[in-house]
């Protein structure tokens, strides 16, 4: 009778007649992931204060995105890495051998590409992070970013000459077949970096930023004072766009930018961007990171490291405790 009575009490707490709980299920936490130089990976959880995740793999990694509940991460050598926390991080086989610089997560895939002088452009997909399929890519050129935006997609591209001539391809890739056509030459400028915003894509480089709806060709637009722009990032407060210099650009209808002041050491740059739940956070060279809620005013975060931080991602992950 006691043994039956324990067992009415505790089932009811989820526990044994031992009266062991079991470990609370784990929950949502927001978590900000930045990739830098040498393999390393640095996590927040408010943007602010970082925590070293160590050294993941002996490549740089050049670029980071989250999407379908796991952070990818790209660099040298075709490296791929995954993680579902930020924390503890696999190495997934992507079939290449060639750097991949940039990838992104848009309408439920993730596409990355980069290049190489030997064998030109490259470009992987995956929905799921884990497993890669190759996209024709062109032996000429070589790849350095890449944005989507409904089932449209640009990649930005170096001529393989000394010259280096910018030029950019265009491309399909849809989730249920993964498919896709390859890569065309298309017109529109060189960029760094790409976000969807305000209903289009959005792309920086040099002192422009550009827009691209669909059905519609790029439209360009100087933003007075900027310096080698590299990134952006877009959230409730609008689009941010940073780079060399001292300055971030905000615009809340992706047609007027507004120049900020933005703290930071003499000579830094910024590569990387991302909004998340506590607010923007961009990262960039000797471990620079700043942290604004709206966009306009930013502050310094704690720098994890003294490493070039090359991107940052933000994702919702469970966190057991």
């Amino acid at each position: 009778m006691e043994t039956q009575r324990c067992g009415w009490v505790l089932a009811l707490l989820g526990a044994g007649c031992s009266g062991v709980l079991p470990a609370p299920p784990s929950k949502p936490q927001g978590r900000y992931v930045a990739v830098a130089s040498d393999g390393h990976v640095f996590h927040s959880g408010d943007g602010q204060d970082w925590a070293s995740t160590g050294r993941v793999t002996t490549a740089d990694l050049h670029s980071v995105a989250f999407g379908d509940g796991v952070f990818v991460a790209v660099g040298a050598g075709g490296t791929v890495v995954t993680s579902e926390n930020g924390e503890n991080w696999s190495t997934v086989d992507a079939a290449t051998t060639t750097d991949l610089q940039h990838v992104i997560f848009e309408d439920g895939v993730f596409v990355a590409v980069g290049g190489s002088w030997d064998t030109g452009a490259v470009s992987i997909k995956s929905d799921n992070g884990r497993s890669w399929h190759h996209l024709e890519a062109p032996a000429s050129h070589m790849f350095h970013a890449v944005g989507r935006h409904a089932g449209h997609m640009v990649a930005a591209a170096a001529y393989r000459s000394d010259l280096q001539t910018p030029s950019l391809f265009s491309s399909a890739v849809d989730r249920g077949s993964l498919g896709g056509a390859g890569w065309t030459p298309s017109t529109g400028p060189d960029f760094q970096d790409a976000v969807v915003a305000f209903g289009a894509l959005f792309v920086v480089g040099g002192e422009d930023v550009a827009r691209l709806a669909v059905g519609e060709t790029f439209q360009a637009q100087a933003l007075p004072g900027a310096q080698g722009l590299r990134t952006l990032a877009v959230g409730p407060g609008g689009a941010v766009a940073l780079g060399e210099g001292h300055t971030a650009f905000h615009s809340v209808d992706g047609e007027t930018w507004t120049a900020h002041r933005v703290p930071g050491v003499t000579g830094a740059w910024m590569s990387g961007a991302t909004h998340g739940e506590a607010g923007y956070v961009a990262v960039g060279s000797v471990g620079s990171v700043l942290f604004s809620v709206d966009g306009r005013e930013w502050t310094l975060g704690q720098a994890p490291t003294r490493l070039n931080l090359r991107d940052v991602a933000f994702g919702m992950v469970r966190v057991s405790h």
